[in-house]
């Protein structure tokens, strides 16, 4: 009996540790930049997140940690943060590592260490070559 006992407390014990293993997400670092390039400004951080998040989760959450409005994430194409919102010649740009992205913000899923970038600028000043 006392074997059974035992037996059974271990097999609880094993049950609640991989439980416990098994709800821990992976997660990914990622540098997150909302720069005002007109304006010099910018505010970034370093946000870690599930792994399969998508940059837009990570601009909104810089966002909401810094109480700004952001729109456009779920279409992928941000159009306006805070106050600053895309017009004639002024637009928000997305950029990884540097690089300006050929897919938006809700399709690029960064990988860990990435540096991810909303640049707001007058994009009748970049130069395509």
């Amino acid at each position: 009996m006392k074997r059974i006992v035992s037996l059974l407390f271990i097999s609880v014990i094993c049950l609640f540790a991989f439980a416990a293993c098994a709800s821990q997400e992976s997660t990914k670092n990622v540098e997150v930049f909302i720069i005002n390039q007109i304006d010099n400004e910018t505010l970034s951080e370093t946000l870690s997140l599930p792994d399969a998040s998508a940059a837009g989760e990570y601009f909104r959450q810089l966002c909401n940690k810094n109480d700004l409005a952001i729109e456009g994430i779920d279409e992928g194409y941000v159009t306006l943060v805070g106050e600053l919102e895309n017009g004639d010649t002024n637009a928000w740009m997305f950029y990884v590592n540097g690089e300006l992205c050929d897919v938006g913000v809700k399709d690029y899923v960064p990988a860990d260490g990435d540096k991810i970038e909303l640049i707001y600028l007058d994009w009748t000043q970049l130069s395509f070559e």
